[in-house]
């Protein structure tokens, strides 16, 4: 797996940021970064310096500049190099917009002493109650998924494939909570999912499927559902889940998050519940789910910057799932890309055929039609933030393109 984009145009497009006082960049620096510090102070039992601290950091966010962080672990050092020397003494709106945010939620990790003191969540409160907020829903899907017959089901699939999509509403992050959004043709702005399912009937079982995983909580039970189906129907032989090795993006699914949902589903006083906890243990004790954390999914690098052994892992997977928002930025590097983009062209880098699931939340988008970004331009002003629309989009391998 390559570490560059190799066939990307040669003129690439500026980094996204925050020096336009009217875009999305700008808002979440400006409002949602300082709304998060608050809500860390106002949901931990925090020391008085923590609390300073964490002042001090809004402070910066709003009016400093990015500066060094002295205490990153050993093997961090080299993912925030390249970040560091380009931009330290910049301010947060100049610097790029996705690193400022990795940026930001380490220097958080930095006031809480995360590494030092031993795992801790600052952002446990708004996890734990989405998680509760959810049961409803899921076992009306657990329902309807032990309903269906054991044998892979297109229909059934897609109907999954869309629900873990909608699944990708639930971020915490968002200075508001998102209602339930129906996927439906018209605000799926990317659908590849007929490609998908052509490459799943090519062959009679995937070895191997990754998912980088996104969000604790709903997204997660979606992630966990649909793999289920997967293993269950026999389509996949094994899934491994890449999470984030530290809290981050407030609702970013952790090691210990994924633990804490199986918890969850056996002290439930849902049966179901139990049900899809033994399940998940059991795939958990046949190693058919490997559970996978790296500091590179932490780091400010885009995906186009995956280090040596990350790269060489991925390249052996039968199927690449990254979910969400800011995977699919670093994805294409947060750029402004045209939307008519083609995906693939960006994603030559990537040797294994790849599925990208996500609900809008910022500005990037690629590998639509002119057309339809006309259409939904025309329905909603706001369609590439508000998330109200998602996208299925699917790339073969390089060596298919």
């Amino acid at each position: 797996m390559e570490n560059n984009m190799t066939e990307t145009p040669t003129q690439r497009p500026p980094f996204i940021n925050g020096e336009d006082p009217h875009s999305f960049a700008a808002f979440t620096i400006s409002k949602r970064l300082p709304h998060i510090l608050a809500m860390i102070v106002k949901d931990n039992m925090l020391t008085e310096e923590q609390a300073a601290l964490l002042e001090i950091l809004k402070e910066e966010v709003l009016s400093g500049v990015v500066m060094p962080i002295h205490t990153l672990q050993p093997v961090e050092q080299a993912f925030w190099q390249a970040f560091f020397q380009e931009y330290t003494g910049v301010s947060y709106y100049q610097a790029p917009f996705c690193q400022v945010e990795a940026y930001f939620y380490r220097r958080i990790m930095g006031v809480i002493q995360f590494f030092e003191a031993g795992y801790r969540d600052p952002f446990l409160k708004q996890k734990t109650q989405n998680l509760s907020d959810i049961v409803p829903f899921l076992e009306q899907t657990l329902l309807e998924l032990h309903s269906q017959p054991n044998a892979f089901d297109d229909g059934y699939f897609k109907q999954l494939l869309k629900i873990n999509l909608w699944g990708n509403t639930a971020d915490l992050s968002q200075l508001a909570a998102n209602q339930k959004v129906e996927i439906t043709e018209e605000n799926l702005v990317v659908d590849k999912s007929p490609l998908l399912l052509a490459y799943l009937h090519s062959v009679e079982s995937l070895e191997r499927i990754d998912i980088i995983v996104d969000n604790a909580g709903l997204e997660l039970v979606t992630d966990l559902l649909l793999s289920d189906y997967l293993l269950r129907t026999g389509k996949a032989r094994q899934i491994v889940f890449h999470l984030k090795y530290h809290p981050t993006f407030v609702s970013d699914a952790t090691i210990p998050d994924f633990l804490a949902h199986i918890s969850y589903f056996a002290e439930s006083a849902s049966i179901a519940l139990n049900e899809l906890g033994e399940r998940i243990n059991s795939h958990l004790s046949s190693q058919q789910f490997l559970l996978k954390d790296h500091l590179f999914w932490n780091s400010p690098l885009h995906f186009t910057q995956f280090p040596p052994d990350l790269s060489q892992y991925l390249s052996q997977s039968s199927l690449l799932i990254f979910k969400g928002d800011a995977n699919y930025r670093r994805l294409f590097e947060d750029r402004h890309w045209p939307i008519d983009q083609p995906s693939e062209s960006l994603l030559s880098y990537l040797s294994v055929p790849s599925l990208l699931l996500r609900i809008l939340k910022s500005a990037m988008v690629v590998g639509m039609s002119t057309e339809k970004g006309q259409q939904v331009a025309a329905l909603d002003a706001h369609w590439r933030t508000n998330a109200k629309f998602g996208l299925i989009d699917f790339c073969e391998s390089a060596d298919d393109l």
